[in-house]
């Protein structure tokens, strides 16, 4: 491994300048899909699940970290790192099973996105908005350069506070949720076994790990370590900056989680909304914070 960059005198950096690539990937975690998984377990099962937010967090934290460590000091992506490291197989495999993944996760948000879209815009077709949707996530991502494109994501990481602000706007038992999200509790029926697995595997995501070690990479590119060569190595201060980011970046996903299924539970499950298959049924659980413009807020 090459010998650690010669260590800046002082970082003044403030915190806000300190988050980006961990930060998205935590939001990012967060999306349509996931939402709807969050949405339907508090539905579904009130607060007894609520427990997976606080158990997860760590474990993403961690992975994720290793994946921007392994950014730093190579300075290439994950993918490049496993095709140095293990054979053609192996990289092969772990391509193919990104693809077969990314498009099963990327087909459900954008159907999620389409279906919350039609909640303000009833008349137009479903596939329209889908096809529509596709080509402007495209397009965006390769006309917009990296910087500008992930200022604009961070600023829209304020969306989520959505469900956070509706659970301090509603009555809900604090005590009794502080239990349920530090106490695990299962029943291992096979709908509660079929939502964990669903809220595992939307939390540690394969793409995450990809896209952390792209999105490091990205950030050195952009701050002129434009070789390989030049992005070999880091330092403590960098590597501190990236704890930072990352960490933050999994504490947001998890406190988001937290809510959704805290203010659906106390929104839909308590009035007996058990079953969350549209997203107008989701959009209920912000009607406490947005009343008729609940939908409107969940489409946005």
């Amino acid at each position: 491994m090459k010998k650690e960059q010669e260590e800046p005198k002082k970082d003044n950096e403030g915190y806000l300048k300190k988050i980006g690539p961990g930060l998205v990937a935590g939001a990012a975690d967060d999306d349509p899909s996931g939402i709807a998984t969050y949405s339907q377990t508090g539905a579904q099962f009130g607060t007894s699940l609520l427990w997976l937010a606080a158990w997860t967090f760590p474990l993403m934290a961690m992975i994720q970290e290793m994946c921007s460590r392994i950014a730093l000091v190579t300075g290439k992506g994950l993918a490049s790192n496993i095709k140095k490291m293990y054979s053609k197989q192996a990289l092969y495999a772990c391509t193919a099973l990104l693809f077969f993944a990314n498009t099963l996760n990327i087909g459900a948000d954008l159907g999620a996105m389409a279906k919350a879209a039609q909640l303000i815009l009833p008349n137009i077709s479903y596939v329209f908005i889908i096809l529509v949707m596709a080509l402007v996530g495209l397009l965006l991502q390769i006309f917009i350069p990296y910087r500008e494109y992930a200022k604009y994501l961070k600023w829209l990481v304020i969306s989520l506070f959505a469900y956070i602000a509706t659970a301090f706007i509603i009555d809900m038992n604090w005590a009794q949720l502080l239990h349920d999200g530090l106490i695990p509790h299962i029943t291992f029926s096979k709908s509660q076994i079929l939502l964990i697995t669903a809220i595992l595997g939307t939390t540690i995501s394969p793409y995450l790990f990809f896209w952390q070690t792209s999105q490091e990479v990205e950030q050195q590119i952009e701050e002129g370590k434009t070789t390989v060569h030049s992005r070999q190595g880091t330092t403590k201060s960098e590597i501190k900056k990236m704890r930072i980011d990352v960490w933050s970046g999994m504490l947001l996903s998890n406190l988001v989680m937290f809510f959704i299924i805290s203010v659906c539970a106390n929104t839909l499950f308590v009035n007996g909304i058990t079953n969350i298959g549209t997203a107008s049924d989701a959009a209920l659980a912000l009607a406490p914070l947005a009343g008729h413009w609940a939908t409107t807020l969940f489409a946005v």
